[in-house]
């Protein structure tokens, strides 16, 4: 968990994280963050320092701060949503750049902003918090302070006079006795004891310790007061933010007079935006849409909260297409080893299998849908809308009626957004699913061409016509309980497979066609003799016994294929060929031959469709480049498949 702390200055201030954040953690918390530059003065030799004063293991530390800086402090501040976030960024400017604090800008772009001093860099951005209740979709100013440089190369911590704050009275306050200072060092206290207490915690700041004999106190202060001298006194001290790792900055000898240094500045940007009206508290003496503030939302506050809207809708958009996706796969997984199965076949036939038909990419299809806002720029008509409903209920109103008009107000926007995204969503979904009806019809198209063209090279293939004449010599002599061979075209008689198997204690050979499978194995080994047995695989179901983990010294055989008819078992064999692929490629030609009964195509159209298959492959092809000019808009969303 990122432990955080509320800020003091008042109840609806903010907080303060405990732990400091990366980057990648920051972006799956707030919208609208923008990336810090790395440390340019760091070396990115991964070897440890020598004698170093932190005494931490620094091996590949330096190559991790390189590509990303840890912050010392990381602090959001509540923003109203009704004020520009110019007037914010100006704010901040204005309290720190001029005396005592003399910080020199070195970026400002739109909602953010980066000031420098000697030692520290802060860097500030008004960004959208996604937390949930009553933090959700909440304006933050987010205020980082980095080290500028290397703790070796860095100026010394403050001198005395840098702890002396101005009061309000005109009185000198001494920031290391300040109060909120010690809360943050008692809370990271505390986290490092709670810590302690996981088992196989992978955190680099914890360390054995213990909480002490039970003690009883004469009432609650007493024992609030023991527990601070506790966790105050007895934590162990943790490396600097520049180790790389995460750490507790306020427990560090290095990073603590620091800590206690920059609250001036956290403060001294809090008094400017609270006296310009820019915090969320100041609702409750200026109202909320009454002027100098705006009469709705920021715009850009409005922006952040369309691609938070947009992050929903596309993850659930992932969620269902990976859905789609996966029934798709496995039916093309199907087709690949069905293709594999009748490999052997179509070489001793003589015949090209037919090519397993290519996909086409998802753009390729037609998306029956029109951004909203190019229809009604810029954000779309239900937005425009609810913005325009916002500013007429903006009448005058004070105290706790305003904060609740501020949040719905947002809540109003975030709805608007999220109708206009389920459009888009049923669109995309919808495109999706006509992909992947495609891509199952030819994978089924495939499946029974393959399967006919097979059948058919019995007038083609000498080699076909010879093995379905033994085949059928050798079904007239099926005994031993077998299925009667019935009077079928000499086609629907070419074996399709053939491997061999064992049976009981004989070996033998196994056969496939378009309606039966025959054993043939040796009646008594050694001195000949066949046993012959034909079933029909009408009405048949199939079940592998056992593991396939491959043959070994203590179980060299292969696993079991059991064949059941009524619940029945009537065939058990032991094949060569894979049990569960064998069971898959007799569901695939059982299936065939229930289709042919039931006319599901013709071997006419199906032998048409193989020729067909690729020249309407290569056409869609050639009208891929066009489409895709008409969609550039889409990279964001097509990236992920959907």
């Amino acid at each position: 968990g990122w432990y955080y702390i509320p800020i003091s200055f008042d109840s609806s201030s903010g907080r303060e994280y405990i732990i400091p954040l990366p980057e990648q953690e920051l972006s799956r918390l707030y919208v609208g963050l923008q990336s810090s530059a790395p440390l340019p003065s760091l070396s990115l030799d991964p070897t440890p320092k020598e004698n170093s004063s932190r005494g931490a293991n620094t091996k590949g530390a330096a190559s991790r701060i390189g590509s990303e800086r840890l912050p010392l402090r990381t602090v959001g501040f509540k923003l109203r949503s009704d004020v520009l976030v110019g007037a914010v960024i100006d704010a901040v400017q204005f309290a720190l750049k001029e005396e005592p604090y003399s910080l020199e800008v070195k970026k400002r772009q739109g909602g953010h902003l980066i000031l420098q001093g000697l030692v520290l860099e802060f860097d500030f951005q008004v960004v959208c918090y996604k937390g949930s209740g009553s933090r959700f979709c909440e304006r933050t100013l987010l205020l980082r302070i980095f080290y500028l440089k290397q703790h070796e190369a860095r100026a010394p911590p403050p001198n005395e006079s840098h702890f002396m704050l101005m009061g309000d009275g005109g009185e000198y306050k001494d920031l290391r006795d300040n109060e909120s200072n010690w809360t943050l060092r008692e809370a990271s206290a505390l986290v490092q004891k709670t810590e302690t207490s996981k088992k196989g915690s992978e955190k680099t700041f914890v360390f054995p310790g213990f909480w002490g004999k039970k003690r009883t106190y004469p009432n609650k202060r007493a024992m609030q007061d023991s527990i601070t001298h506790q966790l105050l006194d007895h934590f162990k001290p943790c490396p600097s933010v520049d180790s790389g790792n995460l750490t507790l900055p306020s427990l560090s000898k290095d990073d603590w007079p620091w800590i206690q240094y920059t609250y001036r500045y956290m403060k001294a940007t809090w008094d400017e935006l609270d006296d310009r009206d820019l915090t969320y508290s100041s609702l409750q003496v200026s109202s909320f849409g009454q002027f100098p503030c705006l009469t709705t939302l920021d715009v850009h506050y409005i922006s952040q909260l369309r691609r938070y809207s947009r992050e929903n809708m596309v993850l659930s958009l992932l969620r269902s297409a990976s859905e789609l996706e996966q029934y798709a796969r496995e039916a093309e997984l199907t087709c690949t080893n069905l293709t594999q199965s009748l490999k052997t076949s179509f070489r001793a036939y003589k015949l090209d299998p037919p090519g397993i038909p290519q996909s086409l990419p998802l753009m390729a299809y037609p998306l029956d849908f029109t951004p909203p806002q190019a229809l009604f720029p810029p954000w779309g008509q239900k937005i425009t809308e609810a913005l325009n409903e916002i500013t007429k209920a903006s009448a005058e109103s004070h105290g706790a009626e305003s904060f609740k008009r501020a949040e719905n107000a947002v809540q109003l926007v975030l709805d608007a957004f999220q109708i206009q995204h389920d459009e888009e969503q049923s669109a995309r979904l919808g495109r999706k699913n006509v992909q992947v009806m495609d891509r199952l019809a030819k994978m089924q198209a495939h499946k029974q061409v393959s399967i006919v063209k097979l059948l058919q090279s019995y007038n083609r293939s000498s080699a076909a016509k010879r093995a379905a004449d033994e085949f059928r010599a050798l079904a007239k002599k099926a005994k031993y309980g077998s299925d009667p061979l019935p009077d079928l075209p000499a086609s629907d008689q070419v074996p399709l497979f053939k491997c061999s198997i064992l049976v009981g204690g004989s070996t033998g050979s196994f056969f496939v066609t378009a309606n039966h499978i025959m054993c043939a194995t040796q009646l008594v080994p050694l001195l000949g003799g066949n046993r012959i047995k034909l079933v029909e695989l009408r009405g048949l179901t199939f079940n592998v016994q056992g593991k396939e983990r491959g043959s070994s010294l203590l179980n060299p055989l292969p696993v079991s294929l059991v064949a059941r008819r009524d619940g029945k078992e009537v065939l058990t064999l032991r094949p060569s060929y894979s049990a569960s692929r064998l069971k898959a490629f007799l569901e695939i030609i059982q299936a065939y031959s229930e289709d042919s009964k039931a006319s599901y195509m013709t071997r006419h159209e199906l032998l048409s469709i193989e020729e067909n298959i690729h020249t309407d492959d290569e056409d869609e092809d050639e009208e891929d480049d066009e489409t895709v000019s008409h969609h550039s808009d889409e990279k964001e969303t097509e990236k992920n498949g959907i």
